[in-house]
C-alpha cells in the first residue's frame, strides 16, 4: 500500500524542512515547558480483540520522555487503561496547565500526546468508548501550545495525519526536547507520526513483545536512530528510521506491510530535536568491529529495550538506564549474546570477543513475552502467606468464649478471572490460639483455646499494574475449640458455625511477582451457648505477602 503523505513537495524536501521548523527563545535564559500525556488501553470496541502490549507501551514511552527527552517527571501523565472520560479530562487539565504556567519573554511550551491501542478511521478506541480525531484537535488546540506533536499507535492511524480539512492501531533535568539554535525565532505548529496508513492495520508482535512502531520509537530515541553519530535524534532522523525499521518488519506478517505516516504544520527556524542521547543514565556503546542486528534486554525486568542494526567500522551507541542488559546478536545459526553492566553516567562497550554463543533453543529471554501475556490478560493465581489477629466486638464474647487471638495463615487465588481486571476469587485458611484465664467471679479457670478458619470469597477493584484496592463478600467456616487442664471436671468444648463477612483491603505490587497487602474482614457470628443466642459481630485484621505465579 502507498504511504499517505501530504502533498506539499517530497519526502525530503519536507524533513529537511521539518529539521528547520522550531525556533529557540529569544535570550540565552528562555526555556522549553514541556507536557506531555501517554495514554495504553488494551481493549477496543466489541469488535475489536484485545492487545497484549498497548498499556505497556505507554510507560515505556513516558519513561524515554524523562529519561532523554527533557520532560520533568510531574509534568508526563500516564494513563493505562483508561476510557473516553479520562482522556478528555487529563486533556482540559493539561490545557489549564499550560495556560496557567508562568513563562518568561521568550519561553515556549510543547505539549505531547502519545497512544497505543485501538483505532478506527474516525477516531481512538478506549475501551468501549471513542474519542475522534476532531476532538483531540479541539482539545489540544485549547492548550495554545507553540509546538503540539502527537504519536498515534494505533489501526488506520494514517486518518490522525491527515488535515482537518481532508480528514473525511481500528530526576535529574535531562537535555532539552527542542535544542534552540536560533535565537528570535517564534515555532509554531503540529507535527502528526502514525503507526500506520489511513487504511491499514498496527500490528503487535510477540517477538518484541510490544508494537512494531512503538518498539522502533522507542530504539530510536535511545540511540538506533541517529545516523549522524551526532547524539541528538532528530524528527526527521526518527521518521525515517520508523518507516525504514517497521516496513521492513512487517514485510512478512500475515497483516501485510505496515507504513507509518507524518504531517506537519510547523513555522519558524531552529532544529525539533526529539531526544539527546548524552548520559542520562548510561551509554551502551557498539564500536562496529562486529556488524549484525543487535537486540537489548533488561535483564532484571526481562523486557525488550532497544534494536539497532551495527554497520562495520560505524560505531552506535544507546542511552539507557543503569542496571543489567543482556545483548544478542542473531546470527544464522545461534546466538551471539553477553551480559552488560551499564553505570550511571558511564559509557559500557560491548566486546565483540566476549558475545558467548548460545542456541536458539537455549535463548532464555524466549519465555518473557509469554509471561507477560499471560500478566497482561491470563487468569493469574496468586499465594499468599498473612499474619495477623481477630477480635470479637462484644465484650462477654471476648471474655467468656473467643477470645482475641493472633492468625497466621494462607491465601490462593486467582486475579483477573474471566479475564476480567479487577475480578478475583480466592479460598483461604488460617488458624491461631492462645491460653485464656475464664473469669467466672467465684472462681477462674485456666484454658487453652484454638480456632482453624477457612472460607472462599470473591473481590472486584478498580485495575491497576501497582496500587490495588478491592472489596468483596467471603463465607467463612469457622471451628472453635477449648480444652481444660481437668477435662474430667471440665470436658472440652467446641463449636462449628459459619461465618459471613465482607473484606477490604489495599495493598502495592513491587514488582511482576511480589506484593504486600493490608486486609480488614467483618464477619458476623451466630453463637449458641447453651442458655445464651448470640449474634455478634467480629473483625480481623491482616498483613499479607504474595507471589503471582
Amino acid at each position: 500500500m502507498a504511504l499517505i503523505l501530504p502533498t506539499r513537495g517530497s519526502l525530503p524536501a519536507l524533513l529537511a524542512a521539518a529539521a528547520l521548523a522550531v525556533v529557540a527563545a529569544g535570550d540565552a535564559a528562555a526555556r522549553t515547558h514541556r507536557h506531555a500525556v501517554v495514554v495504553g488501553n488494551n481493549e477496543g470496541g466489541p469488535e475489536s480483540g484485545w492487545l497484549y502490549f498497548a498499556e505497556q507501551d505507554a510507560e515505556r514511552v513516558a519513561r524515554v520522555l524523562v529519561e532523554l527527552g527533557g520532560f520533568p517527571a510531574n509534568q508526563v501523565t500516564v494513563l493505562q487503561g483508561a476510557g473516553r472520560a479520562a482522556l478528555l479530562r487529563e486533556l482540559e487539565q493539561l490545557a489549564r496547565r499550560v495556560r496557567t504556567t508562568p513563562r518568561d519573554p521568550g519561553d515556549d511550551v510543547l505539549v505531547l500526546l502519545y497512544y497505543s491501542g485501538h483505532g478506527t478511521p474516525d477516531g481512538l478506541e478506549l475501551g468501549r468508548t471513542t474519542v475522534t480525531h476532531d476532538e483531540l484537535d479541539l482539545y489540544l488546540s485549547a492548550a495554545a501550545a507553540d509546538v503540539e506533536l502527537m504519536l498515534i499507535d494505533s489501526c488506520h492511524a494514517g486518518a490522525a495525519t491527515r488535515t482537518k480539512g481532508a480528514r473525511d492501531k481500528g530526576g535529574a533535568r535531562a537535555p532539552s526536547f527542542l535544542v534552540e539554535l536560533d535565537p528570535g525565532g517564534a515555532a509554531r505548529g503540529r507535527v502528526v507520526i502514525g503507526s500506520s496508513a489511513a487504511d491499514e492495520l498496527s500490528q503487535e508482535s510477540d517477538e518484541i513483545g510490544g508494537s512494531y512502531f512503538t518498539h522502533f520509537l522507542i530504539s530510536g530515541l535511545r540511540g538506533a536512530a541517529d545516523r549522524d553519530g551526532d547524539g541528538r535524534i532528530t524528527l526527521g532522523e526518527l521518521y525515517a528510521h520508523l518507516y525504514r525499521e517497521t516496513a521492513w518488519q512487517t514485510a512478512s506478517t500475515r497483516a501485510g506491510v505496515q507504513h507509518p505516516t507524518y504531517d506537519f504544520d510547523l513555522t519558524g527556524t531552529g532544529d525539533l530535536v526529539l531526544s539527546d542521547t548524552a548520559p542520562a543514565g548510561g551509554v551502551l556503546r557498539f564500536d562496529g568491529a562486529a556488524p549484525g542486528r543487535y537486540l537489548v534486554f533488561d535483564e532484571r525486568r526481562r523486557t525488550f529495550v532497544a534494536e539497532l542494526e551495527v554497520a562495520e567500522g560505524q560505531p552506535r551507541q544507546l542511552a539507557l538506564s543503569a542496571g543489567t542488559y543482556r545483548v544478542q546478536r542473531r546470527d544464522p545459526d545461534a546466538l551471539a549474546e553477553d551480559l552488560v553492566q551499564v553505570r550511571e553516567g558511564e559509557t559500557a562497550s560491548l566486546d565483540p570477543d566476549g558475545l558467548a554463543e548460545v542456541a536458539y533453543t537455549d535463548d532464555v529471554t524466549k519465555g518473557a513475552v509469554a509471561r507477560l501475556k499471560r500478566r497482561v490478560h491470563g487468569p493469574r493465581l496468586e499465594i499468599g502467606s498473612r499474619v495477623g489477629f481477630q477480635a470479637f466486638l462484644d465484650d462477654a464474647t471476648r471474655d467468656l468464649l473467643v477470645p482475641p487471638v493472633g492468625l497466621f495463615g494462607i491465601t490462593v487465588a486467582v486475579d483477573r478471572v474471566a479475564r476480567v481486571k479487577g475480578l478475583r476469587v480466592f479460598a483461604d485458611v488460617s488458624g491461631g490460639g492462645r491460653d485464656q484465664l475464664l473469669d467466672f467471679g467465684h472462681e477462674r479457670i485456666p484454658s487453652r483455646f484454638r480456632q482453624l478458619n477457612a472460607g472462599v470469597g470473591l473481590t472486584v477493584g478498580p485495575p491497576h499494574d501497582v496500587l490495588r484496592l478491592y472489596v468483596g463478600p467471603r463465607l467463612g467456616a469457622l471451628y472453635l475449640y477449648r480444652s481444660f487442664p481437668d477435662e474430667q471436671r471440665q470436658p472440652p468444648q467446641d463449636l462449628f458455625t459459619f461465618l459471613p463477612g465482607l473484606v477490604v483491603g489495599a495493598g502495592v505490587r513491587i514488582d511482576d511477582t511480589l506484593g504486600l497487602v493490608a486486609e480488614g474482614r467483618f464477619n458476623y457470628l451466630y453463637v449458641d451457648a447453651g442458655d445464651m443466642d448470640l449474634s455478634v459481630g467480629n473483625i480481623e485484621v491482616y498483613l499479607m505477602v504474595d507471589v503471582a505465579l
